[in-house]
């Protein structure tokens, strides 16, 4: 194993932690103050840290390095209080003499400030220094937050109630309870969403100290922003901004939320959390930060306590009914699991714990990223245990507010010891759970843990502060992966650099360089100091180019020479504006360097703008079906983008929920306006599901067909009828006369649009996702025929079989076999993409032959393009992700069961989960009894559900005669086409993984002739149980040609949408020539995102102008040959990815940046079959084509 734990008789180490409680801490049974903490410091400069441990009882201790991993207790000879409480602790020069003072957190004493005195002796002086808190403090954070040069602290606290101190009644005003301002560190009120209030225990209020030298500290905790009343239980300082402030993240645990202090660089703090982070832990705990993706910009972890096994999580679901409403009323939302988010370079985080993989890591304190195996990327280790088993559903619902129940508890069951988990980076944000083969399995209640070179052989070692139990230390025996030691030495009183940025750039044996970076703040985790000194593991690096410093202040300095497997202390330059450091060698490596400045990062592609709103009406869907996976009252709106004036431009509309019309954005000139069309707004109270502009009547202007769907109704009700509107030529609608289309009645969903049949007008797929209230029944989708200007059903004539398959999501037309007319592709919820070929104007399931049957999945989308250049259509499907509960491996599909389960007569939906070869109910205890409460007899306790299998809920004959559906992949994915309509799927990049993809289209950014890639992401339609899906940010991808993409950052695309995204158009917004961006967010705002930039690389836009009936030229196939590049291939389509229409334009890549484009010949097969050929004169942008 990578690590081996060593005996207190080999390292000297016997602390032991105790919590023994009297009568006075009854209360404190469940509280994270039980716990111990530890710090760790070179206290007496002999370049060894020194071990602190602390604990409630039995006073801290302090233990001196001995070198080889041996230690002496100390703690008398240094002068330290024995005896008292100990909680959090920190070393820093407080008084920026060159030696480490200590500070240690205390429950219901004075905290302690302890000054060395230079002789191995610390002398107490917390009340002097205005640093003698007396409460429920957890940890002392230390930075320098105003840049004066000297540590300031942020102090976190958590709830002091002791006993005698308990409110009685409260104030009741109007009807409402008051919490007098006097008494607002023991109680407060929670408004709910129906003006009803809550009351809670509160926390204390949280404090920040700044240093005023000479050993004094103020609070300035109000003038600073400083506020919150929460149970604190870490914080942590990083600068994900890098704008060179400290900023803070504290976790809050249970109704606290967790908050995000922006350092506004003039003392004062705001918390951006609420538009910052998707979502927050529920009950947050540990922190971390650390660039975990590799790209520069720090990462953040807040840990929960999720189970990490079935049984653990059904056994401590925290939904009972009168917290369940917070769970979708908080801001930002939280959720029982851990949040890992990436700094996307904007001023919003996406978030990838499930994706990673490190959602679920159970009743976690401590987490700590570090290169445990030195191969250069940064692993995690989580500490995990409690005092009890506090977090059981039943102990909860019983023991609610009776200290007597939970001093029972106490006494009579035994300490919850879970195992310790480690989780190897393997890069790509995936990690492997490796505590077992790593020797990190140590089961243990596990509090305060610290990674740490403890015998400076180049690795990290662990140590834990265990509950109850001797500390464990853990020694790393790496043999393997080059390493680099820094520590930094300040000018000033901030002597160790604390608040520093390192970026350490290397060269491997085949010469390509990386970069990785650190950030030095030394508390983070839980109730834990660490050593100020940074560790890289470099793998097989050998070769440091350089590293740089970015110093508290504004300095930087670059060094350069660094050899490797050594520790490099750095010292700041003198001249704060960068002259060359000294460069004394010393034992440990002693460097200076000279200083410089970074450059400005470029322009993103895209510059927002924000559009009009759909709002959403409240409707609670699983009123109707319990059990229901997800709301379907949510899934618009629609865009449809066409011309619809005449004007030469293309216009925008929006579609409306129920209660709300649809809205029309029409362009012209550069300028946007919106208005409602007054035939639309008859008809608000229909739910806008597709929506499609097309000419129907052969008239040669755009008419409207717009899609009824939703399930806020019954079935067959008339808000279903599906709606056609008439264009007068000049932009003015008016409904299509009675018998114009078929009076369906279906919760219809996309459309998508097509010259099925070869007579030269566009005929209409409309899909059906949903019957209301009977899901996953699936409606029957329809092929409507325009004949003449009416449409008629002719699914049963022209696809047999097509009606059948409902729970459509998405739909797109393309001639994919290159037989010259046009097929469709149908994505299905819980199902596959469906290929149905059109051969002579007819369409057969080609499921078998197309390779995409046996794919089942969450599909949301398809829409249709060349990645590859290799002429012709490749495809790609948007689909749930990996960011959900559910992720499906080969041989255990996702399953799911739907009938009646029970013999009742009841419509039952079973979700289930795999624990080896076995499926499990999903869903808790307390969703199930929504649905069949005599549920509750046959699993009389969570505990009795959590080991219950399927089988055991439901008889075998029973589940045989339900019926089942299979997802295989949640992958959203590339669908290569081998040129017959065979596709191969592959999965896109990671960052496409994060969240449900719906909108999708290929497009081109950056003129290179590479086909790029954009994509909607987020769902928050999830029942509340799981949570909203919304860790992405909607995302653009950058290809290579050859089928292969890149993701870009957010803040270099300009992608940043971080609601909850539908459809994805793509149009000219402002008449420039190149492609914008239009994405619906569902009760959101129109994201519309243009492209700025783009003069120093150049675009042809083409447009046809084809008969009446298809002016557009719906179906043409476009190819651009040009001397030197690869061919470039587009379809014209109407109706592709999710709810969506584009313009019917294709952009072309002439040229990328500083290129000059050379002629181009464009080949153009019309829809009808005939063919024309271009000639694209050099600085061409705009094309209008017409056929021979």
């Amino acid at each position: 194993a990578l690590f081996a734990r060593l005996p207190a008789e080999r390292t000297g180490l016997d602390f032991v932690h105790h919590f023994t409680p009297g009568e006075q801490h009854t209360h404190l049974l469940g509280h994270s103050v039980v716990g111990g903490g530890l710090a760790l410091g070179d206290t007496d400069g002999d370049g060894l840290p020194e071990l602190l441990f602390t604990r409630p009882h039995g006073g801290s201790r302090l233990y001196q390095n001995l070198g080889g991993l041996r230690f002496d207790d100390i703690t008398q000879a240094a002068g330290l209080v024995a005896d008292a409480w100990g909680g959090g602790a920190s070393f820093g020069d407080l008084d920026g003499d060159g030696d480490l003072d200590l500070y240690v957190c205390g429950y219901d004493t004075p905290n302690r400030l302890y000054w060395n005195q230079g002789d191995g002796r610390f002398e107490e002086g917390a009340a002097a220094a205005g640093l003698a808190f007396h409460g429920a403090s957890i940890m002392l954070a230390l930075a320098d937050y105003d840049l004066d040069g000297d540590l300031d602290g942020f102090l976190l606290t958590n709830s002091f109630v002791p006993p005698q101190q308990q409110p009685e009644s409260l104030p009741v005003v109007d009807g409402r309870v008051r919490v007098p301002e006097q008494r607002r560190e023991l109680a407060d009120v929670l408004t709910r969403p129906d003006g009803s209030t809550t009351l809670i225990t509160a926390g204390q209020y949280d404090h920040l100290y700044r240093n005023e030298g000479e050993g004094r500290f103020s609070d300035v905790s109000s003038q600073a922003g400083i506020s919150g009343n929460h149970f604190g239980l870490s914080a942590t300082w990083w600068d994900p901004d890098v704008d060179g402030w400290p900023d803070l993240y504290v976790s809050n645990d249970f109704f606290g939320p967790d908050k995000l202090y922006q350092n506004q660089g003039d003392g004062s703090f705001v918390d951006v959390a609420p538009t910052a982070l998707p979502h927050t832990p529920w009950f947050s705990m540990g922190s971390d930060a650390g660039d975990v993706d590799g790209d520069g910009l720090m990462d953040l972890l807040a840990s929960d306590m999720a189970g990490s096994t079935h049984a653990r999580r059904m056994a401590t679901m925290v939904d009972l009914p009168e917290t369940r409403w917070f769970l979708e009323a908080s801001l930002p939302r939280q959720m029982v699991r851990n949040a890992l988010y990436i700094n996307t370079g904007t001023e919003r985080f996406a978030e990838a714990a499930m994706t990673a993989g490190l959602a679920h890591s159970d009743w976690t304190w401590s987490t700590l990223f570090g290169d445990l195996d030195n191969d250069g990327l940064l692993d995690l280790f989580v500490s995990n245990g409690m005092s009890r088993d506090f977090f059981s559903y039943d102990m909860q619902a019983g023991a609610a507010g009776h200290e007597r129940i939970m001093r029972d508890y106490w006494v009579h069951q035994p300490k919850l010891a879970e195992a310790n988990l480690a989780f190897r980076n393997q890069g790509a944000l995936s990690f492997a759970s490796v505590g077992p083969e790593w020797g990190l399995d140590h089961v243990a209640a596990s509090f305060g843990a610290a990674l740490c070179d403890l015998d400076r052989d180049g690795d990290l070692d662990l140590v834990c502060n265990d509950f109850d139990a001797p500390v464990a230390l853990f020694e790393n025996r790496s043999v393997g992966g080059h390493v680099l030691a820094i520590e930094l030495a300040g000018r000033g009183a901030n002597t160790a650099g604390i608040g520093a940025r390192v970026t350490l750039t290397t060269r491997g044996p085949d010469g390509a360089p990386r970069s990785q970076v650190r950030e030095l703040y030394p508390s983070h985790g839980f109730m834990a100091g660490h050593e100020p000194r940074l560790h890289f593991g470099l793998g097989d690096h050998e070769q440091v180019e350089a590293l740089e410093v970015s110093w508290p202040g504004g300095s930087t300095q670059r060094v350069t020479g660094l050899s490797v497997d050594k520790a490099w202390r750095i010292r700041q330059p003198a001249d704060q504006r960068g002259a060359d450091g000294e460069g004394d060698a010393g034992d440990a490596g002693d460097a200076g360097g000279a200083g410089g400045a970074g450059g400005e990062a470029p322009a993103a592609l895209f510059r927002p703008m924000q559009g009009p709103v759909a709002a959403e009406m409240p409707y609670d869907d699983f009123a109707r079906q319990p059990l229901l996976p997800a709301r379907l009252s949510q899934l618009g709106p629609a865009l449809a983008v066409g011309d619809v004036d005449g004007d030469g431009d293309d216009d925008v509309l929006l579609g409306g929920p129920a209660g709300q019309a649809a809205q029309l954005l029409r362009t012209g000139g550069g300028n946007l306006a919106l208005e409602t069309p007054e035939a639309l707004s008859y008809d608000d109270y229909q739910e806008d599901m597709g929506a499609l502009l097309f000419d129907l009547d052969s008239d040669g202007d755009l008419d409207l067909y717009v899609a009824s769907g939703g399930v806020e109704c019954k079935p067959g009700s008339s808000m279903l009828r599906d709606r056609l509107y008439l264009n007068d030529g000049a932009g003015q609608f008016s409904r299509a006369p009675a018998g114009s289309l078929p009076d369906a009645r279906q919760s219809s969903s996309s459309i998508a649009a097509a010259d099925i049949d070869g007579d030269g007008d566009l005929d209409l797929f409309v899909g059906s996702r949903s019957v209301p209230g009977r899901w996953p029944e699936g409606g029957h989708p329809r092929l409507l025929r325009n004949d003449g200007g009416t449409l008629v059903d002719a699914a049963d004539e022209l696809a047999p079989g097509l009606s059948s398959h409902g729970r459509v999501t998405g739909a797109a037309f393309s001639d994919v076999d290159d037989d010259g007319d046009p097929d469709l592709l149908v994505a299905h919820e819980w199902g596959p993409i469906r290929l149905w070929r059109n051969q002579g104007g007819r369409l057969s399931d080609a499921g078998a032959s197309s390779g995409l049957a046996r794919h089942t999945g969450w599909w949301n989308s398809v829409a249709l393009g060349d990645p590859d250049l290799d002429g012709d259509l490749d495809g790609v499907a948007g689909n749930l992700g990996w960011g959900a509960r559910t992720r499906p491996v080969p041989g255990q599909p996702a399953v799911l069961f739907h009938g009646d389960l029970d013999g009742s007569g009841v419509e039952v939906i079973a979700e289930t989960a795999w624990v080896d070869d076995t499926l499990y109910p999903l869903r808790p205890r307390t969703d199930f009894l929504a649905a069949l409460p005599f549920l509750a007899d046959q699993f009389p306790t969570h505990a009795h559900w959590a080991h219950a299998t399927l089988r055991d809920v439901f008889a075998p004959e029973a589940l045989a005669a339900a019926g089942r559906l299979e997802a295989s992949t949640p992958d959203s994915s590339l669908l290569s086409n081998d040129g017959s309509g065979r596709f191969a799927l592959s999965p896109l990049p990671v960052m496409a993984q994060l969240a449900p993809v719906f909108g999708a289209a290929f497009l081109e950014l950056d003129g290179d002739g590479l086909p790029d890639l954009v994509l909607a992401q987020n769902s928050y339609a999830p029942h509340p149980e799981q949570g909203r899906l919304d860790g992405g940010l909607s995302l653009a991808l950058r290809g290579d040609g050859a089928g292969g993409f890149t993701a870009l950052r957010a803040d270099a695309s300009g992608v940043v949408v971080p609601g909850d995204a539908k459809a994805l158009a793509v149009t000219d917004l402002d008449g420039d020539g190149w492609p914008d961006l239009a994405l619906s967010q569902n009760d959101g705002p129109l994201k519309l995102l243009l492209r700025r930039g783009g003069r120093e690389a150049h675009m042809l836009a083409v447009r046809l102008q084809g008969p009446p009936g298809n002016p557009t030229g719906v179906g043409a196939r476009l190819t651009l040959e040009q001397e030197g590049r690869r061919s470039q291939t587009q379809e014209l389509s109407a109706g592709a990815g999710y709810l969506s229409q584009s313009a019917p334009v294709a952009w072309f890549g002439l040229a990328g940046a500083g290129q000059q484009p050379a002629a181009a010949r464009l080949l153009v097969r019309w829809p009808d079959g005939a063919r024309s050929a271009h000639e694209v004169p050099p600085g061409t942008t705009t094309l209008s084509v017409k056929p021979d």
